[in-house]
């Protein structure tokens, strides 16, 4: 459980009950994009906000876990996603991962090794983003968990537990949710999201925070009960 009253100052947000959109306001990090979801996805609360004269007045849940994207959210952004596109002949408009498993077992195979070659690459050249570890532990301070859902690799979530969350004194995200878990499809399927907070016990809701830097591949919308 998160904490009760606690200060959150740190880390003042707005959450979207219907679209799960986030407008993230953090002074402990210099790059907002960071813990950004979605800067214009729900204009409603945008405009909501730029018509209050304070974001006191906005009522704010309490913090309950939150869930990270790793590339450009955590970690600085290392792939050549065009380039990786590009070998492995794959229309920029399509979703990579769905496109790869659509192909003949030759092409198929031939393009999953692009893939992994260049995820090694990433893995070695790997950083973190400017705030991560403060945040992360920020967050454990005040008893919030901390999940992942990432379509990278489980070898690339390795990497970065054992490079740099270790190292900091920081617990790993979990559960932390890769391409590879078989039982769950790859985000923006909302089904990881649903997974997390089973595990945590926490209703999917206002109480739990999506951080993560891209509209199309951050998390789709989850009807709430």
């Amino acid at each position: 459980m998160g904490p009760r009253g606690a200060d959150l100052r740190i880390l003042s947000y707005l959450i979207c009950r219907t679209c799960l959109a986030y407008a993230v306001l953090s002074p402990l990090v210099r790059s907002p994009r960071m813990f950004v979801v979605s800067r214009v996805a729900c204009r409603s609360h945008l405009a909501a906000v730029s018509r209050s004269s304070s974001m006191a007045t906005v009522s704010r849940p309490v913090l309950r876990g939150v869930i990270f994207d790793m590339d450009g959210t955590l970690t600085k952004p290392n792939l050549d996603f065009t380039e990786m596109y590009r070998r492995c002949g794959v229309d920029p408009k399509e979703d990579i991962l769905a496109a790869i498993a659509a192909m003949p077992p030759a092409e198929r195979a031939a393009a999953h090794a692009v893939v992994e070659e260049m995820e090694a690459e990433g893995r070695r050249t790997l950083e973190l983003m400017p705030g991560a570890v403060q945040l992360a532990r920020w967050l454990e301070a005040h008893g919030v968990p901390t999940a992942m859902v990432t379509r990278n690799t489980a070898a690339t979530v390795a990497h970065l537990h054992t490079a740099f969350w270790e190292p900091a004194g920081l617990p790993a995200f979990s559960p932390a949710v890769s391409r590879d878990d078989a039982s769950l499809p790859p985000k923006p399927d909302p089904a990881a999201l649903a997974s997390i907070a089973a595990a945590w016990g926490v209703p999917l809701g206002p109480e739990l925070l999506m951080v993560g830097d891209s509209v199309s591949q951050s998390v789709k919308s989850i009807p709430h009960s």
